[in-house]
C-alpha cells in the first residue's frame, strides 16, 4: 500500500497505548518495499499534538524517524543518506531520542560534567585552586566543579578554565615538554572533555527548545 500523502481526520479519544502500537505495527507492514513514506507518522503525530495527546505524539514521532534509519540501510530504498548523515542521525538517536527523550543528554550532561570534577580535581591542574597539593577538599570540590563546568560550556567564561592558567603550572608545562605520559593525558583529556561540550551543549539546546522535532513540510 502507497501510504505517501496519508492523512487522519478521526481517531478514537479512547485510544490506548495498545492500539497505537497496533497501528504503528501496521504502518510498517504496509510500506510498499522501496517506497518508505513517512507521511502516514507525521500525520498521525499532527494530529495527536492539535488534540494534547503529547505522549502519544512523541512515541509516533520516534518510531517514525526509526523507521526512516532502518530504510535508510535497505538496499534500494527510496531513502538516501549519505555516511555523515547516518553518523549524526544515530547520534541524534542515541543521545536525544530524537528530541522525545532529552532526559538521556541530561544525564549525559551532568555526567560529563561531575566527571570532569572529579578528574580535575585529582589531577589538581588549576594553578590558583584552593587547598593546592592538598587531598581533596569540599573546598576545592566546589572549585573544579565550577572550573569543569566552565571548561565544558562553550561561549560561556566563568573566568576558571583559562587557557594561559592551565599551562602556566610549571609541573605541567615541563612534563609535557619531556612528553610525560601523565601530563599529556591531562591535556589530552582537557581537549577532548571542551570539544565534548561543543557537541553536547549546542545538542541539548537544539533537543529540548524543540527544533530537532519542527514540523515537516
Amino acid at each position: 500500500m502507497d501510504l505517501r500523502g496519508f492523512k487522519f481526520e478521526v481517531m478514537p479519544e479512547s485510544g490506548s497505548k495498545e492500539n497505537l502500537d497496533k497501528l504503528l505495527t501496521a504502518f510498517n507492514e504496509k510500506q510498499i518495499e522501496g517506497k518508505f513514506s513517512r507521511d502516514p507518522y507525521i500525520e498521525l503525530e499532527h494530529f495527536c499534538r492539535s488534540r494534547g495527546r503529547t505522549k502519544f505524539a512523541d512515541e509516533i514521532h520516534y518510531q517514525g524517524r526509526c523507521q526512516l534509519r532502518k530504510y535508510a540501510f535497505t538496499r534500494d530504498s527510496n531513502i538516501n543518506m549519505g555516511r555523515v548523515e547516518k553518523c549524526w542521525d544515530w547520534i541524534v538517536k542515541i543521545l536525544t531520542g530524537y528530541g522525545v527523550k532529552n532526559n538521556r543528554v541530561l544525564l549525559i550532561l551532568l555526567g560529563a560534567i561531575v566527571f570532569g570534577t572529579i578528574f580535575f580535581s585529582y589531577a589538581d591542574v588549576a594553578p590558583n585552586a584552593p587547598d593546592k597539593d592538598k587531598p581533596v577538599t569540599i573546598r576545592k570540590a566546589i572549585y573544579y566543579t565550577v572550573y569543569a563546568t566552565d571548561m565544558f560550556i562553550p561561549l560561556v567564561s566563568l573566568g576558571l578554565d583559562n587557557k594561559e592558567n592551565f599551562s602556566s603550572q610549571v609541573k605541567i608545562y615541563e612534563c609535557c615538554e619531556l612528553k610525560e605520559k601523565p601530563c599529556l593525558s591531562i591535556e589530552l583529556f582537557r581537549s577532548f572533555y571542551i570539544l565534548l561540550g561543543w557537541l553536547l551543549i549546542p545538542l541539548a539546546g537544539v533537543s529540548l527548545t524543540g527544533f530537532l522535532m519542527k514540523k515537516e513540510k
